[in-house]
């Protein structure tokens, strides 16, 4: 999924954790496509690959981002970073995990400190299937 709108806002709450908005479906195999997140239909091992670039319309703050799995960050993909007005920062990796049927994958941006607004540059979130799930016994 991506975000096609160039500079889309994305509004803080004091605290909050807000949710990426993508919207923008890309060909999907083995998951849905939901609004702003994605949701697993088979289970087993992906590579969740992502790419969140945004600009403050405010002044500096620090930032938390993370993957989400099920609304609970991946630690693998938690990072703080200080947002600067007018100075696009990036936040990009990719993980690898076992996920199961109906899991819930987005992407989260946080300003523990404040109220606010960014804007987005760039948001994509890639989940591919590597293997299927090993049956247990």
């Amino acid at each position: 999924m991506y975000n096609a709108t160039p500079n889309d806002t994305l509004t803080f709450t004091d605290g909050n954790a807000t949710e990426v908005t993508l919207g923008t479906a890309m060909t999907d195999v083995n998951i849905t496509a939901n609004g702003n997140e994605i949701t697993i239909i088979e289970p087993g091992d992906y590579e969740i690959s992502y790419v969140l670039t945004v600009t403050s319309t405010a002044g500096a703050n620090n930032v938390e981002f993370g993957v989400r799995q099920n609304d609970v960050d991946i630690t693998a993909t938690e990072v703080t970073k200080n947002l600067t007005s007018n100075t696009p920062i990036t936040f990009s990796g990719n993980v690898i995990l076992n996920l199961g049927a109906t899991d819930t994958i987005d992407m989260q941006l946080t300003n523990p400190a404040a109220s606010g607004n960014v804007a987005i540059n760039e948001a994509t979130l890639v989940v591919k299937k590597l293997s299927t799930a090993t049956p247990t016994n």
